[in-house]
């Protein structure tokens, strides 16, 4: 990770101050130690410096002049015009997506041929990603969802453009970007941190106005944002009674919230 020290202009420090301001006296978090919080939330703070000094590049006066003729739903970046990880603007709605027990069932085990589930799991006739077509339906009706990539898939091999390429030309539209930067980010930190605190760390740095999570893992989900976790049951995902229909219900809710606010 890069060690330079980070540039203190007036809105870096004020969310710096807000950021140790709301995890002040935390010191164990569902059994995490504050050793982890700490590396955690740092990742988060140098995150949100480099996402800074990317965008202030790239203001240039033809994206911009794209960005108010584009047609696109609120917060959804036109496509092309900025890299997966650094919108200008913060997302209406995130989606944060796992895709091992959610689009097909835990776990995946990687072989010399590439990703495969296991035995038991192809027996009863399960494939990878069966459910993409699923997800695709219950997100159609909301378009101002986007997505970023909350997977082990992201971390190996390809990292975030394999990833993103193993979900159909409609959810790939959505996606903009993954928690995980291998540019930026300590392979073996990241992984250390339970899955709510991956996914906690990179709302502190892309600050949606609202967001949700799809996920098998619930070890070590923080407190204070478990009611932003859809736990997913590990072998049917999304498949499972009642997730769409839930899934449904809290799209619609943010959807008004939006609407209102």
């Amino acid at each position: 990770m890069n060690k330079k020290p980070f540039k203190t202009h007036a809105y870096t420090k004020h969310w710096r101050q807000q950021l140790l301001a709301d995890f002040s006296g935390r010191k164990v978090v569902d059994g995490l130690d504050s050793l982890c919080l700490h590396k955690t939330f740092k990742t988060a703070i140098y995150m949100k410096h480099t996402d800074e000094v990317m965008s202030a590049r790239t203001r240039s006066p033809q994206r911009l002049r794209a960005m108010r003729e584009s047609k696109l739903a609120p917060g959804v970046s036109p496509g092309g015009l900025f890299s997966s990880d650094n919108s200008l603007m913060p997302a209406a709605f995130v989606l944060y997506l796992d895709f091992d027990g959610v689009l097909h069932p835990h776990p995946v085990w990687v072989t010399k041929n590439g990703p495969r589930l296991g035995a038991e799991h192809r027996a009863e006739g399960h494939t990878l990603f069966e459910h993409t077509a699923l997800l695709e339906q219950a997100l159609a009706p909301f378009p101002f969802v986007q997505v970023v990539l909350a997977t082990t898939w992201a971390q190996y091999g390809g990292g975030f453009s394999y990833a993103k390429k193993k979900l159909p030309p409609t959810l790939q539209e959505r996606v903009i970007g993954c928690t995980f930067h291998a540019k930026h980010m300590d392979r073996r930190e990241f992984q250390a941190a339970p899955r709510g605190l991956q996914i906690w760390s990179d709302v502190l740095r892309r600050q949606p106005r609202d967001w949700l999570a799809l996920d098998d893992d619930a070890f070590g989900w923080p407190a204070w944002c478990r009611d932003k976790l859809l736990r997913t049951d590990e072998t049917l995902g999304i498949s499972a009674p009642g997730v769409i229909d839930a899934l449904t219900r809290q799209l619609r809710a943010a959807e008004e919230a939006l609407r209102s606010g």
